[in-house]
């Protein structure tokens, strides 16, 4: 007798496509900076294993006998990303002196601003409706087309993020149905009398649903950092010398950067109950964050 033999292996394979643009000002009249933009497509079948997977939008496990099922958009695929970053030093008056160029001289500012979209994300079946018996099993829903189900997610919305009706539980087909098992109620056997499970009419527990890996793409990032540098020349100690004044802020407009959903992805249970699944609860970035500093140095 033998129990069973848990595995591991990586079979994946990738592809990726990618666009690099930059566009960069020199210093001149007080400013400079850069510009960079990114875009990209990345296909494969898994990004991650059971064994060390660290990606929270990751599946930890493939269906070994058909990988092609999990074929989709990497779960590092960020498919544009914008990034411009600039430093002004603001004029002053050559000729000050004194107080007035210790109030109006050697003022800095500085910016990085970002602005990419999401990652992507799957909605899954909780347990396991295939009979996989996998260590970590998994099931895909049906996606549903029609009206409003162009895009499968609520921009804007993270209290409903996921369309949930553009998915089902997966239903018959004719080319499944002499092959179907369906998804079972869970019955009630403390009652009185007993309510035993019944089946869930039309549907195919056992079939792969058509909503693939990956399918769904979460909120984008849009973030600005800020920061005002003041230097202060400490020549009576040495010629090095100077004391600079620090203010930084980070997200400055305080935007809220969500995360995908992927603690509220499961849309059905194993009874083909809705889950109510589809609300973040999480951010990719903090919240706004002002910082005071001084720095010497000699």
């Amino acid at each position: 007798d033998a129990g069973r033999v848990l595995s591991a292996n990586w079979g994946s394979d990738y592809h990726f496509h990618g666009m690099e643009a930059q566009l960069t000002q020199r210093l001149s009249h007080n400013l400079q900076g850069q510009a960079s933009y990114t875009w990209s497509r990345c296909i494969d079948t898994s990004s991650g294993s059971a064994a060390s997977d660290q990606y929270r939008n990751s599946l930890a496990v493939t269906l070994a006998i058909d990988p092609a099922t999990h074929r989709g958009p990497c779960d590092t695929n960020v498919g544009q990303n914008l990034v411009v970053n600039t430093i002004y030093e603001i004029p002053y008056p050559k000729d000050a002196k004194g107080f007035k160029k210790l109030l109006i001289g050697d003022w800095q500012l500085t910016g990085i601003f970002r602005a990419s979209t999401g990652q992507p994300f799957s909605v899954v079946i909780s347990g396991d409706p295939m009979g996989l018996k996998s260590a970590v099993p998994f099931a895909f829903p049906d996606r549903v087309s029609g009206p409003g189900c162009s895009s499968l997610v609520n921009p804007g919305n993270p209290d409903n993020y996921i369309k949930l009706n553009c998915f089902t539980v997966p239903l018959v087909t004719p080319a499944s149905a002499a092959m179907c098992t369906p998804f079972m109620t869970a019955g009630d056997p403390s009652a009185n009398p007993p309510i035993p499970p019944v089946p869930v009419p039309g549907t195919c527990a056992n079939r792969m649903g058509t909503a693939g890996r990956n399918e769904l793409t979460g909120p984008g990032i849009i973030n600005m950092d800020f920061s005002i540098y003041k230097t202060f020349a400490l020549s009576k100690i040495s010629e090095n010398s100077n004391l600079q004044f620090r203010m930084e802020a980070y997200n400055l407009f305080n935007h809220p950067d969500f995360a995908p959903p992927t603690v509220n992805n499961v849309l059905f249970d194993q009874y083909a109950n809705p889950s109510g699944a589809g609300r973040i609860d999480q951010t990719s970035l903090p919240s706004r964050e002002i910082q005071f500093a001084l720095k010497l140095t000699w």
